[in-house]
């Protein structure tokens, strides 16, 4: 296995990691967010955008083995990126550690899977 098979392995676990975790604790994975489920609906929302999406996309490259696979998702989450960046200035949300840690995910994330 080379170091880039080893990579795309990691980010892609990091993100099923990250679904299954929203799909069983949608709770927790909305205060990550700031966000705060006030009934089954937004909890519903928070597993199907949360723990969904970042459920198949990892599994997507993996199930299709293809690079241009893993470079979608990395394009993906270096536009989640590249967004955060611009909500600083056009929202001014408080800088706190779990926007920092969610933007470094996303960053790394993409890095790892855009670049090959």
């Amino acid at each position: 296995m080379t170091i880039e098979q080893f990579l795309n392995l990691l980010a892609c676990a990091a993100l099923i990691l990250f679904g299954v975790y929203a799909l069983l604790r949608p709770h927790d994975a909305a205060e990550i967010a700031h966000l705060k489920p006030h009934d089954p609906v937004s909890v519903a929302e928070i597993r199907i955008s949360f723990g969904g999406l970042s459920l198949m996309t990892g599994l997507a490259p993996l199930l299709l083995n293809n690079p241009v696979a893993y470079q979608t998702v990395g394009i993906i989450y270096l536009g989640a990126f590249v967004i955060r960046l611009v909500t600083v200035f056009i929202d001014h949300p408080q800088i706190e550690r779990p926007f920092i840690i969610t933007g470094i995910f996303e960053l790394l994330i993409g890095l790892i899977l855009f670049l090959r």
